[in-house]
C-alpha cells in the first residue's frame, strides 16, 4: 500500500539523517542491527530499492558521499562518528544503482585511507551479512584504501593482512568469490611489496 511505502521512507531517513549521532536509538549502529536481520530480498525490497533513488543534491545521503567523494572532509573529528558513517555508506553498496555504488566506494576509499583502523573492523563486522556483493565490494574499497594510505599504521596494516588470509585463503574450502579473492590477493601484496621494498609496512 501507498501508505506503507511511505511510512518505509519515513523510517529510512530518519536512520539516514540520524546515522552518525552517538548514543542515538536511530543511528547507524542500530541501522545496521535492523538489516541484518533481514532476508536478502526482502532487504533488496525495503531498503535497496528506496536507496536506488537517491540521485538529488538536496538529499542527506547524496551531500554525506558527495562531501568525501570530492575530496573535501565532512566537519567531523570524531572517531565513532566516522565508524557511523562508513557503516551507513557499507550498507549503500547494497545498490544496484551503479553511479551511486562507484561513488559511495570512492568516498569510502579516502575515508579508510586517514582512518585505517576501520578497514578490518568493516571485513570483521559484514564477514556474514548474507550479501556476497557487499562483501566483495568491501574487499575492492580497501585495497583501494591501502593503496592510498599514509605510511603510518603498520601494526594494522599487518593485523588487516593475517585477518585476510586466515578468513579467505587459509580454509579447507577457500572463499567462492573470484573477484573477491583477487581483492585479498592484491591486499596481501601489497602489504608484501612495502615490507620487501620500503620496509614501509613491517
Amino acid at each position: 500500500a501507498a501508505s506503507d511505502v511511505y511510512k518505509r521512507q519515513i523510517l529510512w531517513n530518519a536512520f539516514i539523517n540520524n546515522s552518525v549521532k552517538k548514543d542515538h536509538l536511530l543511528n547507524a549502529d542500530t541501522l545496521y542491527d535492523v538489516l541484518k536481520r533481514y532476508p536478502l530480498a526482502k532487504r533488496d525490497y525495503l531498503w535497496t530499492i528506496f536507496i536506488n533513488g537517491r540521485n538529488t543534491d538536496d538529499d542527506r545521503l547524496i551531500q554525506l558521499i558527495e562531501i568525501y567523494n570530492k575530496g573535501e572532509v565532512f566537519e567531523v573529528s570524531d572517531k565513532e562518528q566516522i565508524r557511523l558513517l562508513l557503516i551507513l555508506f557499507s550498507w549503500v553498496l547494497t545498490s544496484s544503482n551503479r553511479w551511486l555504488r562507484d561513488t559511495t566506494s570512492k568516498a569510502m576509499i579516502e575515508i579508510l585511507k586517514d582512518h585505517f583502523e576501520y578497514t578490518e573492523y568493516l571485513l570483521k563486522l559484514f564477514s556474514d551479512v548474507n550479501d556476497p556483493y557487499v562483501i566483495q565490494r568491501l574487499y575492492g574499497i580497501i585495497f583501494g584504501a591501502c593503496v592510498k594510505r599514509n605510511g603510518e599504521n603498520k601494526e594494522r596494516f599487518k593485523s588487516l593482512v593475517c585477518f585476510i588470509f586466515e578468513n579467505v585463503f587459509d580454509k579447507e574450502i577457500v572463499y567462492p568469490d573470484i573477484l573477491l579473492r583477487d581483492y585479498a590477493r592484491l591486499i596481501i601484496e601489497r602489504y608484501l611489496v612495502c615490507l620487501l621494498y620500503t620496509s614501509d609496512a613491517a
